[in-house]
């Protein structure tokens, strides 16, 4: 199957496959679209752990590591204890914070507040935070504790909440947002479901993307991808073309398979615009 045949395909919202910086949203619904100029975000500086920093200077590192283009947060990992490695898991959910402060050290205790404003789950969905605190539409208040140790004469830190915190700013000037492409609960319709992540080459963000259209959408669109078998064994690698490897896609009736082209068409291609697309079933 390639994206190469005729294709007609009924769109709810105007289908787009270009992306671009976003502002902090105020939602993160299903929506009408337009077309926006392509603007690639810059790489957000990574920083490691410097000889004698303060406890203070350790977590404004670490946080500032959050918002880098690594699927596994590598960077912000090095200012951890090597237990804290193990046990800390970045993908539960991000906190996109404003007027994020750190205190001073208490009892080997770092605490980062601000205003909360909207969360990311594992599959890139936005959900604001409504205001609740009396700050006039800036969010409700978060606190984060963040414990410290000395490793080797170096402070690292040892108890850590799991998921991200990032800054509003982080958010608007890292993060992009994409759309993955599910159906109505018609089987009729295409329906771009907002995402966001702060992955820009190409095969992890293809890889990502397809990822999140194997996962459920929202229960106001249709199921994700047909069943299928072995999904957790999908591939996809870049050369010369994106081949998309999708075990037991050749089992699928004629109709489902082609809805099922029509998702990944979409949905990976604007991790690799105008790049021919093939998807293939044990090779």
């Amino acid at each position: 199957m390639t994206r190469r045949l005729p294709v007609a395909v009924a769109v709810l919202a105007v289908v787009m496959t270009v992306t671009a910086c976003t502002g902090v949203p105020t939602s993160s619904t299903p929506q009408v679209i337009q077309k926006v100029p392509l603007v690639q975000p810059q790489q957000p500086a990574v920083v490691t752990p410097q000889a004698g920093e303060n406890p203070r200077a350790i977590v404004l590192d670490f946080l500032q590591n959050n918002a880098a283009d690594d699927e596994h947060v590598a960077a912000a990992r090095a200012f951890l204890t090597p237990e804290e490695k193990n046990r800390w898991s970045d993908a539960t959910q991000t906190q996109v914070i404003d007027s994020l402060q750190i205190s001073n050290p208490e009892d080997d205790t770092v605490t980062v507040t601000g205003h909360l404003i909207g969360t990311l789950d594992q599959s890139g969905v936005y959900t604001p935070s409504l205001p609740g605190d009396g700050q006039g539409g800036h969010g409700t208040a978060s606190s984060v504790p963040i414990g410290l140790k000395q490793v080797d004469g170096q402070w690292r830190i040892d108890k850590l909440p799991n998921g991200l915190v990032i800054t509003a700013d982080q958010f608007a000037q890292y993060y992009t947002q994409y759309f993955i492409y599910f159906y109505d609960q018609a089987q009729q319709l295409l329906v771009p479901d907002q995402r966001y992540t702060s992955l820009r080459d190409s095969e992890p963000l293809a890889t990502w993307l397809m990822t999140q259209l194997i996962g459920q959408p929202r229960s106001s669109l249709s199921t994700a991808l047909p069943s299928i078998p072995n999904a957790d064994q999908i591939k996809v690698t870049l050369g010369n073309l994106l081949a998309v490897e999708i075990p037991g896609a050749g089992q699928l009736d004629s109709p489902t398979r082609d809805r099922m082209a029509q998702q990944v068409a979409v949905t990976v291609d604007q991790a690799a615009p105008n790049i021919q697309m093939t998807i293939t079933d044990g090779g």
